[in-house]
């Protein structure tokens, strides 16, 4: 799963943040400047990596790797990685695990 060389240490947890749409629900297309601000408050992605010590403390159902979470707007901080394919950027979250708030059940 987490093929990014990133490793989170102690509490902090890695996840993939939901990309953004290029264009509006209207089919406008948005600048770079207002995808950029939506993919900073974005609040939903996939979890793909946590430190040896993340979730130690919690109680009950705790997150796995692969789970798709909602976290803390603007949580952490954001870490962008150049993927395989030319041109391609990946934007994650490197956070406290306290910042997630739930596990997303798809059925």
């Amino acid at each position: 799963m987490n093929n990014t060389g990133i490793n989170p240490v102690g509490y902090k947890v890695l996840i993939r943040v939901d990309e953004v749409e290029d264009k509006s629900a209207g089919g406008i297309y948005l600048p770079d400047t207002t995808r950029d601000r939506e993919e900073a408050a974005n609040d939903k992605g996939l979890l793909v990596a946590v430190g040896e010590m993340a979730f130690a403390d919690w109680k009950g159902n705790k997150p796995k790797v692969g789970d798709r979470v909602v976290f803390e707007k603007y949580a952490g901080c954001v870490v962008q990685h150049r993927g395989q394919e030319r041109g391609s950027v990946t934007r994650y979250r490197l956070c406290n695990d306290t910042k997630i708030g739930a596990v997303i059940e798809e059925n």
